[in-house]
């Protein structure tokens, strides 16, 4: 491997990890475990209905961290889940006190997120999104090439 390409591994596993830190700050700021902050975050970012198995493919975390904040978020009245009519999935719904934690916590990060995209040009965006795209679906190849998933 160059030492070209270890360098920009090097910068690019920096901000990886220091966006991590933001996004874990934030949870921490807010009171609330990282998995309830993605679960929250997924919900209100998308507006879609999210059964547990939806959430756990959407942000990649273990079904049993997602049903302990599921299980935590339904304890605390931010949301309840509702039955749908294949009787098998579940839809996790917010409650008024889920609304207003969302509000108040995951809707500002998307806020900021929404304000730093904003000061990409058009073509900076595409490019962006479009680069990191390709990086990530190579790199999923070459680890499931190298037996892992």
């Amino acid at each position: 491997m160059s030492s070209e390409i270890r360098k920009i591994l090097s910068v690019y596993n920096g901000l990886i990890k220091e966006n991590d830190s933001i996004y874990r700050a934030a949870a921490k700021r807010y009171g609330i475990s990282e998995a309830a902050f993605w679960i929250l975050y997924t919900i209100r970012e998308s507006g879609e209905d999210f059964t547990q198995n939806r959430i756990c493919s959407e942000i990649h975390i273990p079904k049993q961290t997602v049903n302990s904040a599921l299980s935590s978020l339904m304890k605390d009245g931010f949301i309840y889940l509702e039955q749908m009519s294949d009787r098998r999935n579940k839809k996790i719904v917010l409650t008024d006190k889920g609304v207003s934690l969302a509000e108040s916590t995951v809707d500002t990060v998307i806020e900021a997120e929404c304000e730093a995209l904003s000061g990409l040009e058009t073509d900076e965006k595409k490019e962006f999104i479009g680069l990191f795209r390709k990086y990530t679906e190579l790199f999923k190849r070459n680890m499931i090439k190298n037996g892992a998933k």
